[in-house]
């Protein structure tokens, strides 16, 4: 593929982190971009498509947060288990 020499990580295997991939986007290869969407694809399904199925009350076929008034400085509502709010 004749891509330039990058970074390297401690163990000595040449880093695939985000800013590397990205640099070598803007060289004009296509294949890092095709793995940074897929890392953002593979993280929305982890996070939302999985999880958030996992959470389904059986009873009621619905996801249920738990909202707390008292747990940030500012009075904002948070929620969490799980957090709908990131949604």
């Amino acid at each position: 593929m004749k891509l330039n020499g990058g970074s390297k990580t401690k163990t000595g295997a040449w880093s695939t982190d985000a800013s590397v991939l990205e640099q070598l986007v803007e060289e004009g290869h296509d294949l890092p971009r095709v793995v940074l969407d897929w890392r953002e694809l593979s993280k929305l399904r982890s996070t939302y498509t999985e999880a958030l199925g996992q959470a389904i009350n059986p009873r009621t076929g619905r996801v249920h947060t738990s909202y707390a008034l008292a747990s940030t400085t500012t009075g904002r509502l948070s929620s969490n288990d799980p957090n709908l709010q990131n949604i």
